[in-house]
């Protein structure tokens, strides 16, 4: 018995250190999703590795080993479609204050977007209306 508590624990501390690795960079981007997921999958492997070494060596049966599998793969799913949740919230909180700035100057969010792209500075776009924007702003980021 304490033999396959010794093991479990091990096993969880490796998950738990997994889990914190993965979670560490949160997705701002298809690429962070990505590297996520670069990262996460050999963690997950190795994971899988020590569980069926503890199966092989007897310290755990195979119905508890997929039991922790199962567990684990259910609790990966989750974390991954919170990571995505947040990643979709960020890009419409993103867009929300893009569209808040272009209507504020006067343009769209193409046309705003394009302009920033191309170099010109927001001041620069907001012409006259700079010290609006400058309250808008102020006003957003207390908000």
């Amino acid at each position: 018995m304490r033999k396959v508590l010794t093991s479990l624990l091990a096993a969880g501390i490796l998950v738990a250190g997994g889990f914190v690795a993965a979670s560490i960079a949160a997705p701002g981007s298809a690429g962070a999703q990505e590297n996520d997921e670069a990262v996460s999958e050999p963690i997950f492997s190795t994971v899988a590795d020590v569980i069926q070494g503890l199966v092989d060596d007897g310290t755990l049966t195979q119905e508890q080993g997929d039991a922790v599998s199962g567990a684990l793969e259910q609790h990966r799913t989750e974390v991954r479609e919170q990571r995505e949740l947040r990643h979709e919230e960020k890009r419409a909180e993103h867009e929300a204050r893009l569209q808040g700035i272009a209507d504020m100057i006067g343009v769209t969010t193409d046309e705003l977007t394009t302009q920033l792209r191309e170099g010109t500075t927001l001041a620069e776009i907001a012409g006259d209306q700079i010290d609006e924007l400058r309250t808008y702003l102020i006003d957003e980021a207390n908000a």
